[in-house]
Protein backbone atom coordinates (compact mmCIF):
# COMPACT_ATOMS: atom_id res chain seq x y z
CA UNK A 1 0.00 0.00 0.00
CA UNK A 2 1.59 3.25 -1.09
CA UNK A 3 -0.98 5.85 -0.02
CA UNK A 4 -4.55 6.11 1.28
CA UNK A 5 -7.03 8.93 0.71
CA UNK A 6 -10.70 9.47 1.54
CA UNK A 7 -12.13 7.79 -1.57
CA UNK A 8 -9.18 5.92 -3.05
CA UNK A 9 -5.86 4.31 -2.31
CA UNK A 10 -2.78 3.60 -4.36
CA UNK A 11 -0.76 0.44 -4.27
CA UNK A 12 2.26 -0.97 -6.00
CA UNK A 13 2.00 -4.49 -7.32
CA UNK A 14 4.77 -7.04 -6.98
CA UNK A 15 5.68 -6.24 -10.60
CA UNK A 16 6.16 -2.57 -9.58
CA UNK A 17 3.03 -1.32 -11.35
CA UNK A 18 1.14 1.48 -9.61
CA UNK A 19 -2.61 0.90 -9.33
CA UNK A 20 -5.22 3.37 -8.09
CA UNK A 21 -8.19 1.80 -6.32
CA UNK A 22 -11.33 3.93 -6.18
CA UNK A 23 -13.84 3.06 -3.44
CA UNK A 24 -17.43 4.12 -2.86
CA UNK A 25 -20.10 3.77 -0.20
CA UNK A 26 -21.03 0.40 -1.76
CA UNK A 27 -17.49 -1.03 -1.51
CA UNK A 28 -17.33 -3.86 1.03
CA UNK A 29 -14.32 -4.58 3.22
CA UNK A 30 -13.24 -7.86 4.82
CA UNK A 31 -10.49 -8.47 7.34
CA UNK A 32 -9.71 -10.91 10.13
CA UNK A 33 -11.55 -8.59 12.51
CA UNK A 34 -15.21 -7.78 11.95
CA UNK A 35 -16.40 -4.34 10.93
CA UNK A 36 -13.57 -3.54 8.51
CA UNK A 37 -13.64 -0.24 6.63
CA UNK A 38 -11.42 2.01 4.54
CA UNK A 39 -9.86 3.15 7.83
CA UNK A 40 -8.33 -0.35 8.10
CA UNK A 41 -6.50 0.12 4.78
CA UNK A 42 -3.15 1.52 5.87
CA UNK A 43 0.17 2.23 4.19
CA UNK A 44 2.11 -1.04 4.09
CA UNK A 45 -1.00 -3.25 4.42
CA UNK A 46 -1.52 -6.22 2.13
CA UNK A 47 -4.83 -6.12 0.27
CA UNK A 48 -6.68 -7.90 -2.49
CA UNK A 49 -9.18 -5.98 -4.58
CA UNK A 50 -12.13 -7.14 -6.66
CA UNK A 51 -13.88 -4.80 -9.07
CA UNK A 52 -13.86 -3.44 -12.57
CA UNK A 53 -10.57 -2.35 -14.11
CA UNK A 54 -9.92 0.45 -16.55
CA UNK A 55 -6.25 0.98 -17.33
CA UNK A 56 -4.42 1.25 -14.03
CA UNK A 57 -7.56 2.08 -12.00
CA UNK A 58 -9.86 -0.36 -10.24
CA UNK A 59 -13.38 0.60 -9.13
CA UNK A 60 -13.48 -1.63 -6.06
CA UNK A 61 -16.53 -3.65 -5.16
CA UNK A 62 -14.67 -5.57 -2.46
CA UNK A 63 -11.41 -5.09 -0.55
CA UNK A 64 -9.82 -7.91 1.43
CA UNK A 65 -7.41 -6.58 4.05
CA UNK A 66 -4.48 -8.43 5.58
CA UNK A 67 -3.82 -11.09 2.98
CA UNK A 68 -0.21 -11.97 2.22
CA UNK A 69 1.08 -10.51 -1.02
CA UNK A 70 0.84 -12.69 -4.08
CA UNK A 71 -1.82 -11.55 -6.55
CA UNK A 72 -1.17 -9.03 -9.28
CA UNK A 73 -3.19 -6.31 -7.53
CA UNK A 74 -1.13 -6.46 -4.38
CA UNK A 75 -2.66 -9.41 -2.60
CA UNK A 76 -4.38 -12.73 -2.86
CA UNK A 77 -2.85 -16.07 -3.58
CA UNK A 78 -3.57 -17.87 -6.85
CA UNK A 79 -7.30 -18.31 -7.06
CA UNK A 80 -8.07 -15.50 -4.62
CA UNK A 81 -9.37 -12.07 -5.50
CA UNK A 82 -6.62 -9.98 -6.96
CA UNK A 83 -6.42 -10.26 -10.72
CA UNK A 84 -5.90 -12.89 -13.39
CA UNK A 85 -5.02 -15.54 -10.81
CA UNK A 86 -8.42 -15.16 -9.29
CA UNK A 87 -10.25 -11.95 -10.20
Amino acid sequence: MASVGTSSFTLTTKSNTTVTVDVSSSTTYRAKSSGASLADVTVGAHVAVAGSTSGSTVQATSVLIGLPSGGPWGGGANGAAGGPGGA
